[in-house]
């Protein structure tokens, strides 16, 4: 998608095509809805130019293709609201995306991680990543504890494009690192409540029981 790059040519010995030229052939013909997610990783690479090149790709798109629509998706505005061309217009709505709970933050990993490539591995990293009672909190949530929080900024405070990116561009090695990273976050929040909970029937044993109505104490 930069019109200034030219890299195909027709036949040898032939003018090259540009980039746009190309595209705009193959699509001349066709009857679609073509969707663009996360264009913003495309057009971070070039910098300044990139959008005011993108938006004469987008008008030299819709003049030759008529029957083409197009949706695109970026986390930052492109500044391309109501630009009206001849036969084709471009709207740009803003929505505003919350975070995800703590459930759909490991789900939505666990789906895109190219090493979490079977059904069990992806319940195992979940499961092993999750407090029972907190599946359903947000970072901000008020009844969020602590231990889900921590966990929840392993995987960005639940912003849905970056736990996207993080899981595209993670590794084997990278998994399980996080993996134990969330797994020794649990432990060690847990370790307290478990020690407690083992030693209070030995208090509950030894508490003396006083006998309605009578002087004597059995234990």
């Amino acid at each position: 998608l930069t019109p200034r790059d030219a890299v195909i040519a027709p036949e040898e010995g032939g003018t090259p095509y540009p980039e746009e030229a190309l595209i705009t052939a193959c699509l001349q013909p066709l009857s679609m809805l073509i969707v663009i997610d996360h264009i913003d990783d495309l057009l971070s690479d070039y910098q300044r130019e990139s959008v005011s090149d993108f938006r004469c790709f987008l008008f030299q798109l819709f003049d030759q293709c008529p029957k083409i629509k197009l949706l695109v998706v970026s986390t930052d505005s492109l500044k391309m609201r109501n630009i009206n061309n001849v036969g084709a217009g471009i709207v740009e709505f803003s929505v505003s995306v919350g975070t995800l709970t703590l459930n759909s933050s490991l789900r939505l990993f666990a789906r895109l991680a190219p090493s979490l490539s079977t059904a069990q591995s992806k319940d195992d990293f979940i499961n092993a990543m999750q407090p029972t009672d907190q599946q359903h909190v947000t970072y901000a949530s008020r009844d969020a504890s602590t231990l889900s929080q921590r966990i929840l900024e392993l995987f960005e405070q639940g912003h849905p494009a970056k736990i996207v990116r993080l899981a595209c561009e993670s590794t084997e090695q990278s998994v399980e690192q996080l993996k134990d990273t969330g797994m020794a976050i649990i432990a060690r929040a847990l370790t307290p409540y478990q020690s407690l909970s083992l030693s209070r029937p030995n208090l509950l044993a030894t508490t003396p029981h006083y006998s309605a109505g009578t002087n004597s104490m059995e234990r």
